[in-house]
């Protein structure tokens, strides 16, 4: 594979980021090289812990239909680098929970650098994400993110293709601090082709730094968090409810720890044709919070990806 030279058929973005950086390096035109193209995806998913919630009584599962399109323009610096940059929107409905239904704008760009030419050579890459994120009814999660992502990967066989990576990310909101995140995330990715149509992927990744749980209160909680703040998108109060203790029965209050979470993700893309595939996976995530504050959850994923 030449220095950025795309997967034949639309990825995962969190696996093609290595393969798509650039259109056309090697391409013979300077016009092929400079093409735009864009990216669609629908997905289908399942959450089992939407809340991020440890107790029982917490744990809340939701389904999520999220619809996204981007427009990439790649950019030929020289024969072994260059640069892409994308601009993305994606819309995801909550349809149990729905006040946490998103609308999320962003923007990337990525440098890309092979400094061999051999099929083997390493890559390096930096990429810079800024995001906007607007919540049907949480005002507390409406903000801003920020990702710088650092990542080196190589093709170990013509079938066998690794990466490791590390993100920076930051995140404030706009109303109040519960949502205002600093996280530092470390991965290893494979992906291994079986025949032309079909590739496995997996990833393991670390992230320290904070994570939100929305729970019901607990004191275990409450001096554990550095902040909280009632979360009405995850609350249950029953109508005409009487507060006990200061508190209504049904409220939950998402509340800032620090963590260190721990997740795996398995996944299979299947290609239909040139340009449309089929994308399902399973991410296992375990957070390991301030207080002994742990939860876990499943998230499950269907979707159809499309380049045109």
């Amino acid at each position: 594979m030449t220095a950025g030279l795309p997967n034949a058929r639309p990825r995962r973005p969190a696996t093609a980021a290595v393969l798509l950086v650039l259109a056309s390096l090697g391409a013979g035109s300077d016009a092929a090289a400079q093409s735009h193209y864009f990216d669609a995806s629908l997905d289908f998913l399942h959450d089992d812990n939407v809340g991020r919630a440890e107790v029982d009584e917490d744990v809340l599962e939701d389904n999520i239909i999220a619809l996204s399109g981007s427009l990439n323009v790649p950019q030929v610096l020289d024969s072994r680098s260059g640069l892409l940059h994308s601009l993305r929107l994606e819309y995801a409905a909550h349809t149990e929970w729905d006040d946490l239904s998103a609308l999320t704008a962003s923007a990337a760009s990525t440098f890309r650098y092979q400094p061999g030419a051999s099929f083997s050579a390493p890559w390096y890459e930096a990429q810079l994400v800024a995001a906007l994120l607007q919540y049907r009814d949480s005002d507390i999660r409406d903000g801003a993110q920020l990702h710088l992502n650092l990542a080196l990967g190589r093709n170990f066989t013509d079938r066998l293709v690794g990466r490791v990576s590390y993100r920076y990310e930051l995140r404030r909101a706009w109303e109040g601090d519960v949502f205002d995140l600093d996280n530092h995330r470390f991965s290893g990715n494979l992906d291994y082709d079986i025949g032309e149509r079909m590739t496995l992927y997996g990833t393991l990744a670390w992230q320290t730094g904070e994570v939100v749980s929305t729970a019901t209160p607990r004191p275990q909680v409450l001096n554990a968090s550095e902040t909280w703040r009632l979360d009405e998108a995850l609350s249950e109060r029953p109508i005409a409810a009487i507060p006990v203790g200061g508190f209504y029965p049904g409220d939950r209050f998402a509340y800032r720890l620090d963590a260190d979470t721990l997740t795996g993700e398995l996944g299979i893309n299947f290609a239909m044709s040139q340009s449309l595939a089929l994308d399902l996976s399973a991410l296992h995530f375990r957070a390991y919070g301030e207080g002994d504050n742990d939860y876990d959850g499943l998230l499950l994923r269907a979707g159809l990806l499309y380049r045109f």
